[in-house]
């Protein structure tokens, strides 16, 4: 009996240093592996990440100096990230922190504009109040855009703000002079197809409360034949205009869009009313309800008498 408690100590103890080994290597394998940039091209495909570092501004920078959540126990919290991907496949998504970019980047915490190249200029100070993380607009500063990063910032992010209500929407608080102009045609890909040669074909591809940034509503609306674009609250009333003219509404959406949030055909047709309650199961049908209160119903179905004395 002593030799196999002696065992089962050994054993307990072998098992106990393996499990301490395992963790110290858990927790400088994430900062290890990206202070080697060569290491981390093993698993990320070389056109889409290794290569285009190399040939970015920041092929002097390593890969740590950006993926390291410096905020989680010195990369400890990265080391647990990557194990992940290894395990489940590469994701591909961007850990990169904010105070990352600002550990290079000094002073964009400046209310003070930073003008690029004389054709451009912009304060970080909004964005970082805002809450945006310096990735979401440069996602692409190192590596290739995929679909897990998004671009420099398009005219619909900036107008999210700029609108003429939270912020000034004027061009020239960002854009100087006509070079700036031909750069955002040639960057900002929403932009270029909202307003090339087939604008008339493609303007409602793009986000539509950024047209009153330039346009009146008027403009869309001798086309349009209803104010363009729709206000805040238009779910709510859009109900009588879609009576008085459907085609209006036609001239941008399918006719399913209407029965796929009503259910039943929209504007009702004629006839409806004497055959409706074959669709309508009862006062209380979530389909009536969308558009009218219980007591339209009441109006016709108890506030008057039946033969008989019903509703009394």
């Amino acid at each position: 009996m002593p030799d196999v408690r002696r065992s089962f100590a050994i054993t307990w103890r072998a098992a106990a240093g393996l499990g301490v080994f395992a963790f110290a290597a858990l927790v400088l394998w994430g900062p290890v592996s990206l202070a080697e940039p060569s290491l981390c091209r093993s698993c990320h495909s070389p056109a889409a990440a290794y290569d285009d570092w190399l040939e970015s501004p920041h092929a002097s920078v390593s890969c740590g100096d950006c993926h390291t959540d410096r905020a989680s126990l010195f990369g400890v919290g990265n080391s647990v990230a990557l194990l992940g991907d290894v395990l489940g496949g590469p994701s591909g998504g961007p850990r990169v922190p904010d105070d990352a970019c600002v550990e290079c980047h000094a002073g964009l915490e400046s209310a003070d504009p930073v003008v690029i190249d004389n054709f451009f200029r912009m304060s970080h100070t909004g964005l970082a109040e805002a809450g945006y993380r310096c990735v979401e607009c440069h996602a692409g500063t190192a590596h290739e855009v995929s679909e897990h990063r998004v671009g420099q910032a398009t005219m619909s992010v900036c107008a999210r703000c700029h609108n003429n209500t939270k912020e000034t929407g004027a061009c020239e608080t960002c854009h100087i002079g006509k070079k700036s102009a031909d750069v955002a045609r040639r960057v900002d890909v929403e932009w270029s197809k909202t307003h090339g040669a087939n604008w008339q074909s493609t303007h409602g591809m793009g986000v539509l409360d950024t047209c009153t940034l330039c346009h009146e509503r008027s403009k869309c609306q001798k086309c349009h034949d209803i104010p363009l674009p729709h206000e805040k609250n238009f779910l709510a009333v859009h109900g009588e205009l879609a009576v008085e003219s459907r085609e209006a509404c036609l001239s941008c959406h399918k006719g399913s869009l209407c029965e796929s949030c009503h259910g039943i055909e929209m504007p009702h047709p004629d006839g409806f009313l004497r055959g409706h309650s074959s669709v309508a199961t009862d006062a209380k049908d979530a389909r009536c309800k969308t558009c009218h209160p219980v007591e339209s119903c009441m109006r016709c179905h108890i506030a008057h008498i039946h033969p008989g004395g019903a509703g009394s």
